[in-house]
């Protein structure tokens, strides 16, 4: 029997997949064919398929693992989805042209939804970045439980959360950019679940939201760790200040935002050029470069 698979189901399966080919071992070939025949039973929306990071992730297997299986299952998934949406959209098609039908109610319901949650993210702009942003912030918003009057509901709450930010800034610049991935980064986190609902209950103001710092807006977990962080004796290899000089000229390579800060340490020996040690405040992932 096939279940269904919802936005967060996706995003786990991609991490999963992404976990696996991270620690590559004699097994990773076995591991990924699991989850692709798995994903294989799933019932998926379209929609989901259309934005689904997890497209993406099963696009690289083909290139990073050289397994006829893995290589199969992949276009053979791929291909099933793509089919989904082309039937999906030719449904829609034949509304447009035939218009409604005992056939189409479902496809009617969906399209009405749609149009109206479109509408208000277009409410009173016709700027491509600001619509991109609220919708980024929508799906941020959303949670499993999600039905068509909720999706509404989000979709103004996104709308305004994205009003307060370009008030702030007048323009959708670099730090207009930064402020929303920061948004979305901390209202999608699995570990961040309290931050979401307090927003979408009102008690957490779409004002409020727009203009909280990463630390006010970061989850218990990443709050601990940072207060963890502070309170770490200082090594030999790490400066003074704990989360060093502030920059937006870095790119985290897990969330993709800017808001990063560094340290210069010398690791090696004295005559070595010094190493630099960057962390994302955003999402907490740190890495080095030389």
């Amino acid at each position: 029997m096939e279940g269904r698979a919802d936005r967060h189901v996706l995003t786990e399966f991609s991490q999963r997949l992404e976990d696996i080919l991270r620690r590559e071992d004699g097994q990773t070939s076995k591991k990924v064919s699991e989850i692709l025949n798995i994903l294989q039973c799933l019932q998926i929306d379209p929609l989901l398929i259309r934005n689904a990071k997890i497209i993406l992730t099963i696009n690289n297997l083909r290139k990073k693992i050289n397994n006829e299986e893995v290589i199969r299952l992949s276009k053979g998934l791929l291909r099933n989805w793509k089919n989904s949406v082309i039937k999906e959209n030719n449904e829609i098609k034949d509304v447009i042209i035939n218009g409604w039908n005992e056939r189409t109610p479902k496809v009617r319901r969906k399209l009405e939804f749609r149009y109206e949650f479109n509408n208000i993210l277009k409410s009173d702009t016709s700027d491509e970045n600001r619509i991109k942003s609220r919708d980024l912030l929508a799906k941020a918003l959303m949670s499993d439980e999600c039905v068509n009057e909720d999706l509404l509901k989000i979709a103004k709450i996104a709308t305004n959360i994205e009003k307060f930010v370009f008030e702030e800034f007048n323009k959708t610049d670099a730090k207009y950019k930064t402020r929303i991935r920061s948004r979305v980064s901390n209202l999608s986190d699995e570990n961040n679940i309290e931050l979401r609902e307090q927003v979408l209950k009102g008690i957490i103001t779409e004002e409020e939201v727009a203009k909280m710092s990463s630390e006010e807006l970061a989850s218990d977990r990443m709050k601990k760790l940072r207060k963890r962080f502070s309170k770490e004796s200082l090594s030999a290899n790490i400066l003074p200040e704990v989360f060093g000089t502030e920059t937006e000229l870095l790119k985290c390579p897990e969330c993709k935002g800017n808001h990063c800060t560094y340290n210069q340490v010398q690791i090696d020996r004295a005559d070595e050029p010094m190493t630099t040690l960057c962390l994302c405040i955003t999402c907490g992932h740190r890495w080095r470069f030389n």
